[in-house]
């Protein structure tokens, strides 16, 4: 309630900062145009010294510690800006001519309505795809509620996940993101979610720019190391602003200690927040206390000197399904579905009906195809559902403790998101079991088109 109040107070500032100063002013410059445009020139001046001025306030409160949370995100459609005009009226009006006491329920209808918003956005289990405005740069956003949270004051969890899939093997055009451009964005997603923490990113992508020689036998890594930084700087730049538990870095990360005290004395940031830096790599996993989510990473060697087997594709086994959205800035609630590329091979009915709601989501990221090559050779081909059948009883990764018939995870629905341009074979895909895909750019994965093309031949007559 506060913080709306507070909304209310910066905007009927605002609004009668522009209403009787500014647009006053510059329409008295346009007048003054015409008679002498060295006055109206001052005039003019004048008005973007104090929108500027304006500006520095703005970033002044933001940065206020106390501030920090008070800034609410909510759809602006017609029923929010009546419910503003019908608070700001009685005050915008001569006094008397209408009771200031009636501000008092359309204010009551605005909380009630923000607060609604905000709810809405965190009580069903969803992966947002954020545009970043690089085909190649993919940023997903898990927000996922707890169903108990007397063991904790959050209502959900969240975690971001990025990833770089240009393909180490052909040149490709540089990105044009820079930090700064990329981690405001993000901060305006995060903000317009309702998001003011986050359990852990994720960077999935191997970087050959936190390593301590820079060299890998990539003979495009030195073109590529300024560029390869541009993740992890991110991350160093959101943690300015907002809090992060965990912080997962695909590869190797000797160096960033250094870049992340070297980012903090070029930006000039007063902030004493570090993150601390861990290797997300095949077996890494983390869980909820009550088992609802668990993300573990199923590729990812950099103790393997070669940087295309570093990248590391998630796992995310969940009790509820995640709905995935591309992510609607003008409208977070009316995000719409990402496409679906179904498979023609429905495992679902070769499970038991066991925890049938569960759902498995694989991130994807692979910018070689050595990636899938060495998790064939070094990892188990036995599906998740098949361990259960055989009746073998499967060991918590964490705890070292068996995992009971109702705790083992046996996914009625596999989803597979990354990139078209994957070097994933049909061979993983069914060791997998995946049965549906999906991608950030939205065009067809090719080797999932093959798949249909062969089913449909071996049926036809």
């Amino acid at each position: 309630m506060l913080r709306v109040l507070w909304g209310l107070f910066i905007n009927l500032f605002a609004i009668s900062l522009f209403g009787w100063v500014i647009v006053p002013l510059n329409l008295l410059a346009g007048l003054f145009y015409l008679l002498s445009p060295t006055i109206a020139d001052r005039i003019w001046a004048l008005v973007s010294a104090i929108v500027a001025s304006l500006h520095e306030l703005m970033i002044w409160l933001t940065s206020l510690p106390s501030l920090s949370e008070a800034w609410l995100y909510t759809p602006v459609n017609m029923a929010i800006l009546l419910m503003v005009l019908l608070s700001i009226l009685p005050w915008l009006l001569p006094r008397g001519f209408i009771s200031r006491w009636l501000v008092l329920p359309p204010l009551t209808m605005l909380m009630m309505t923000v607060y609604a918003n905000q709810q809405s956005l965190t009580m069903t289990p969803t992966l947002y795809i954020l545009p970043t405005g690089d085909q190649y740069i993919s940023a997903a956003l898990l927000q996922y509620p707890i169903t108990n949270p007397e063991n904790t004051n959050n209502k959900s969890v969240s975690w971001l996940f990025l990833a770089d899939h240009r393909p180490k093997a052909t040149r490709t055009m540089p990105s044009n993101l820079t930090v700064e451009k990329l981690s405001t964005m993000l901060e305006q997603q995060l903000g317009s979610l309702s998001i003011n923490k986050l359990e852990g990113i994720t960077v999935q992508s191997g970087r050959v720019g936190l390593t301590d020689t820079l060299t890998t036998d990539d003979k495009h890594a030195d073109i590529n190391t300024i560029s390869s930084e541009l993740l992890p700087l991110t991350v160093a730049q959101l943690n300015q602003h907002l809090p992060i538990n965990q912080y997962w870095q695909a590869g190797r990360f000797d160096r960033w200690s250094v870049l992340q005290r070297s980012y903090k004395v070029a930006s000039q940031s007063k902030s004493k927040s570090d993150i601390k830096v861990q290797g997300c790599e095949q077996g890494k996993t983390w869980q909820l206390p009550n088992g609802d989510l668990s993300i573990q990473a199923l590729t990812g060697w950099h103790t393997i000197d070669d940087e295309s087997v570093w990248d590391c594709t998630l796992a995310i086994d969940t009790g509820l399904p995640i709905q995935v959205l591309k992510y609607n800035a003008a409208d977070p609630l009316r995000s719409l579905p990402a496409a679906v590329q179904t498979l023609p091979s429905n495992l679902s009915s070769l499970m038991p009906n066991v925890a049938a709601t569960t759902s498995r989501l694989v991130l994807n990221v692979d910018t070689h195809q050595r990636v899938w090559q060495m998790w064939e050779l070094l990892c188990s081909t036995e599906p998740l559902f098949d361990q259960a059948a055989t009746g073998q009883t499967p060991i918590n990764p964490i705890t070292t403790e068996p995992i009971t018939i109702n705790q083992r995870i046996m996914p009625s629905n596999i989803t597979w998101l990354g990139h078209s341009t994957s070097h994933i074979t049909a061979n993983v895909l069914g060791l997998q079991s995946i049965n549906e895909i999906m991608t950030y750019d939205d065009k067809a994965l090719a080797v999932a088109l093959s798949i249909d093309d062969n089913f449909q031949s071996k049926f036809s007559y």
